[in-house]
């Protein structure tokens, strides 16, 4: 994991040399922003630098802290609509990047609760099923911030900025939710079912938006999030709880 977060900061680095008009030759190609911005500079050297830190350090609290400025940092470059071009290219890259340190992150606790398996099975599969919902919203935002995805018969395709940052936030909410269960926090449960609530508020917003908007697809996959997302709270229902903690009682 240390040398991915060193990897991450580099990038934040080469992108704030970019907003500070740097051209950055790599060769058979010169990496330069069309429109460079400053202010977003400032951001990626303070990211960076924690990235670099954390990764240095061995922290894990530190990593954390890096992890969710480099989600802020990624989710407000993808919704502005000045990141244009090399810009958004870079931000991209770094979605992956921020996916594989959340993994690496998570990795060590949740090998050890599936281990452990103390977990009932109802809340481990809410869990699973949280992670999903973490993929879907992680991806409309990327879609929405304007990146087309070709998946051969058809390419995916929707800007629409204003969802991006609500999408993104929704996600970073239900990877604390369902991470607080894989790393077997004791108030994971709880976690999980509050985070999972407030994302069940959200799409039911977005659908209030989506369907004068009219796109099929649009419609389809609020429809669906928003089922997946009720499962999740079914299997995560007090009453549920309460029927588990007897159950090992006997």
């Amino acid at each position: 994991m240390p040398l991915v977060l060193v990897v991450d900061g580099a990038v934040f680095f080469v992108a704030a040399l970019m907003n500070a008009g740097v051209h950055v030759p790599l060769g058979i190609i010169t990496l330069r922003f069309s429109v460079p911005v400053w202010q977003a500079g400032v951001g990626e050297v303070v990211i960076g630098l924690v990235l670099v830190a954390a990764g240095l350090t061995r922290r894990r609290w530190l990593s954390w802290t890096a992890f969710a400025l480099s989600i802020a940092g990624i989710a407000f470059g993808l919704s502005s609509h000045r990141v244009v071009g090399a810009a958004r290219d870079v931000h991209v890259v770094l979605v992956p990047l921020a996916v594989v340190v959340m993994v690496l992150l998570l990795g060590p606790k949740v090998r050890a609760t599936w281990r452990r398996a103390t977990r009932p099975t109802w809340e481990r599969s809410a869990a699973i099923a949280g992670v999903l919902a973490v993929v879907a919203f992680a991806t409309a935002s990327v879609i929405h911030a304007g990146v087309t995805i070709p998946l051969g018969f058809a390419t995916i395709r929707d800007p629409f900025p204003g969802a991006v940052i609500p999408e993104a936030v929704i996600a970073v909410v239900l990877a604390i939710g369902a991470g607080s269960i894989l790393i077997s926090r004791p108030e994971g449960r709880a976690t999980a079912f509050a985070t999972t609530a407030f994302a069940v508020l959200g799409t039911v917003f977005g659908l209030t938006i989506t369907v004068p908007r009219g796109l099929a697809g649009d419609i389809a996959y609020h429809i669906g999030i928003l089922v997946l997302l009720l499962v999740i709270l079914g299997m995560l229902f007090p009453s549920r709880q309460r029927g588990d903690d007897q159950g090992r009682s006997r």
